[in-house]
């Protein structure tokens, strides 16, 4: 027979697990926020330069392309290149060239 005690603790044991999950739940949302508000903190001067250089609005696919290699090369990297490049086509070439580095 399951006493009184035993239902209560049940109870209480499931009513923290509950809450542990949904506080780790909470957690891995508020890092996926940081992670991407850095993301798009550190993407908005980069699309900002490269669209001056450019002299024009980058495309959908440009603006992918310079998020995915923001994520694989680093802004360091990115904001060299379109300081370097002084050739709007040599800029744009690099955003076409899928092997790019």
């Amino acid at each position: 027979m399951i006493s009184q005690d035993d239902i209560l603790r049940r109870q209480h044991t499931a009513a923290l697990k509950a809450k542990l999950d949904r506080l780790a739940e909470i957690q891995y949302a508020k890092d996926e926020g940081i992670d991407e508000g850095i993301e798009k903190g550190t993407l908005a001067p980069l699309v900002h330069l490269y669209r001056r250089r450019l002299g024009r609005p980058l495309s959908e696919e440009e603006h992918n392309v310079l998020q995915q290699r923001l994520a694989t090369l680093g802004a360091d990297r990115l904001s060299d290149l379109v300081l370097d490049v002084t050739e709007a086509d040599a800029l744009e070439a690099w955003l076409k060239d899928p092997g790019a580095r």
